[in-house]
């Protein structure tokens, strides 16, 4: 838990981009437009040692304060949540009854936690998940960039769940599929120290 040399401690984001220090994002729990938070990110040393680097303030007329430690940050995904409220208003729009609609977003899930697994490992493997305003929360659309795999099977099971006589959902469904298969994307972060 031994901090680094005063001296090995940057004094703002840009020295530790000037030194080569950058490894990966900040990661917070607060967004990243406020100015009053703690947040960690791995940086590399002069050694080329992986650490991790906390930066906070308290106060919003206070300086940033750094400190390096041997540590590790590990970020985990937490939740994978569809976009069932567009998805209800999209179909409200399309004239659907809501036992429709009930039925199709019950479905859809159902193809959806069918292929959990195999839509927790592209997330895994994925560098593109859309950045939003906070640093743990991101959008990923299962049909860009060769994941034609898992929108298929998704597709696929939405077919094989629904009767037949429901082909106007159907066709939704075909319709939107780049909608429907935008998912959002939920982690978590905990830090450990050496």
């Amino acid at each position: 838990m031994e901090t680094e040399a005063r001296n090995e401690i940057p004094q703002s984001f840009g020295e530790i981009i000037s030194r080569g220090w950058l490894y990966s994002v900040p990661v917070s729990k607060k967004p990243y437009s406020e100015l009053v938070k703690e947040e960690f990110l791995l940086v590399k040393n002069q050694q080329h040692q992986v650490q991790v680097l906390r930066r906070w303030r308290n106060r919003i007329d206070e300086p940033l304060q750094y400190e390096v430690f041997r540590g590790w940050l590990d970020i985990r995904l937490t939740n994978i949540i569809l976009a069932r409220q567009e998805i209800k208003k999209a179909l409200e729009k399309e004239g659907f009854v809501m036992e429709e609609i009930s039925e199709f977003i019950a479905l859809y899930q159902a193809s959806f936690d069918i292929n959990r697994g195999v839509v927790e490992e592209e997330i895994k493997k994925s560098s593109d998940v859309e950045k939003t305003q906070h640093p743990l929360i991101g959008y990923l659309n299962l049909m860009a960039d060769g994941r034609d795999a898992v929108s298929d099977s998704i597709f696929y099971n939405i077919q094989r769940l629904f009767p037949c006589q429901k082909a106007k959902l159907i066709r939704f469904a075909e319709e939107n599929m780049d909608e429907l298969m935008t998912i959002k994307v939920v982690r978590k972060f905990k830090i450990y120290r050496e």
